[in-house]
């Protein structure tokens, strides 16, 4: 585990593939990814043409993103900012991703209820949002809309 207690798991490719089937992407929209770590999940929603933007809280791994960006010349429509998701506004989001572990999931659920905006299409990896209805899921990947 990290000094952040949450252990780092990159999504695997059959998992990034079904959360970009579950996002139902449209033309502009704009995506999120909490908790980025190496940015796999954001470069995969900026190839299909999202404005797409990782927070990790790991400045390695923050650091090892942003090169994964620059490598993959997406500069223009992908960012990964070393900062702690608790403090993002989240308001402005189409799609929100996670991948985080069950003792966090009901702070999240909270924090996403209260700032999401309506109509945000929030898609997690493996673990339930508390008290959301699920909308659609495939693969142990969940979506929820605000």
């Amino acid at each position: 585990m990290s000094a952040y207690e949450i252990p780092y798991v990159p999504s695997a490719p059959d998992r990034v593939k079904t959360m970009l089937e579950l996002a139902g992407i449209r033309p502009g929209e704009k995506m999120l990814d909490l908790g980025a770590g190496e940015g796999n999940l954001v470069l995969a929603f900026a190839q299909k043409g999202v404005k797409a933007t990782g927070v990790e809280i790991d400045r390695r791994r923050a650091e090892t993103a942003k090169k994964n960006v620059e490598k993959a010349d997406l500069d223009s429509l992908a960012e990964i900012y070393h900062r702690n998701f608790w403090y993002e506004d989240v308001s402005f989001y189409d799609i929100i991703t996670i991948y985080g572990i069950s003792m966090i999931m009901y702070r999240l659920s909270r924090k996403l209820k209260k700032e999401a905006k309506s109509g945000c299409r929030i898609i997690s990896n493996t673990f339930l949002l508390p008290d959301w209805d699920i909308s659609g899921m495939d693969n142990n990947i969940y979506l929820y809309i605000r």
